[in-house]
């Protein structure tokens, strides 16, 4: 729920269950927050500092920060005795698919929340939940070992500027047959809102490419699509909750879309049409996108600057996207 006053944005109140989130200037607090409280019964309630759905929230003057901290340290490996663990090639017992099946939703949930670091490890060790061996237990045990090394506190801290100052940057990325049955590929993406230097986070992806690629740039191509789709929904939501259009000569909220294949953004740039033809659908829709202007360009990055990049390989580093995550600062 957003609050509007004189088409101005007041405040906000997120519920989840019996959960509500709110925030909003006075205005705010007086006209809804005030009759909210005297409606209901509230058992407990928390400003600047507190929990929400897993989430610990703390707030300061320039920026928020949130981390799973707490909820990490709840989750543990699964144990295996020595010689359980020689067992490589056996399949788990009902027990410990059930264990393999506890400890993976829970990583999928904070690497979907807080750890994107790990998402690509998840995503592979989610493909092997209907029957995982006791290698695939190790390798998920690996992945809670990997979260461990680190805490990661995410930081929202963009200041106060005017609404043409922000702008939506959304990575994309995609990795070709790189999944344990040697044939899916991985897409991946990250997004943020901008604005001065500083970022904060708005979605990030991990998944299963949803068709057979037989190239890298046709991988590229499905999974800029799909990021350059979840960032119009993102805009259209953000525009609603500021109360704010565009108009015939400025943009609000113009998005970028990035990507580190080269021959892709060539192929989006080009006045010519792509061979294949399955490519050439997926860059005729990403032109189109431009030519509406729902999307104001995609610009290409070299590979180290790539924020997706840790979402579609193992092998990847996720040192910069921890670093832009946990600081909010990053220039484009």
């Amino acid at each position: 729920y957003v609050y509007h006053e004189k088409n101005v944005i007041c405040g906000f109140c997120v519920l989840h269950v019996d959960d509500f989130l709110i925030g909003g200037n006075s205005l705010f607090q007086r006209n809804v927050i005030s009759k909210l409280v005297s409606e209901f019964v509230v058992s407990s309630r928390k400003i600047g500092n507190f929990s929400y759905v897993g989430w610990d929230i703390n707030q300061t003057k320039n920026y928020i920060e949130i981390d799973q901290i707490a909820y990490q340290e709840g989750i543990k490996p699964i144990e295996l005795n020595p010689a359980r663990s020689q067992q490589t090639e056996h399949e788990g017992s009902l027990t410990e698919k059930r264990q393999y099946q506890q400890l993976l939703g829970k990583l999928q949930w904070i690497s979907s929340q807080s750890r994107p670091d790990i998402r690509y490890a998840v995503l592979e060790c989610s493909l092997m939940a209907n029957k995982p061996k006791v290698k695939d237990i190790l390798r998920l045990n690996k992945v809670v070992k990997k979260m461990n090394k680190i805490t990661v506190k995410i930081r929202f801290g963009i200041p106060f500027c005017n609404i043409h100052d922000l702008k939506i940057i959304a990575f994309s990325d995609a990795s070709l047959s790189n999944l344990p049955d040697k044939t899916s590929s991985t897409r991946s993406f990250v997004i943020f809102m901008s604005a001065k230097g500083k970022v904060a986070p708005l979605s990030w992806c991990s998944k299963k490419l949803e068709r057979v690629a037989k190239t890298i740039i046709y991988a590229e191509g499905i999974a800029l699509g799909r990021c350059l789709d979840e960032a119009v929904n993102l805009r259209q939501t953000l525009l609603q909750i500021l109360n704010v259009q565009d108009n015939k000569d400025e943009i609000v909220l113009p998005i970028i879309g990035v990507t580190d294949s080269k021959s892709l953004w060539e192929n989006i740039n080009s006045t010519s049409q792509a061979d294949d033809l399955k490519l050439r659908r997926e860059v005729a829709s990403i032109r189109e996108q431009i030519e509406l202007k729902e999307i104001a360009e995609v610009k290409w990055t070299p590979t180290h600057l790539q924020l997706a990049d840790c979402l579609t390989k193992a092998q990847a580093s996720s040192e910069t996207l921890i670093q832009v995550l946990t600081s909010g600062d990053f220039s484009f």
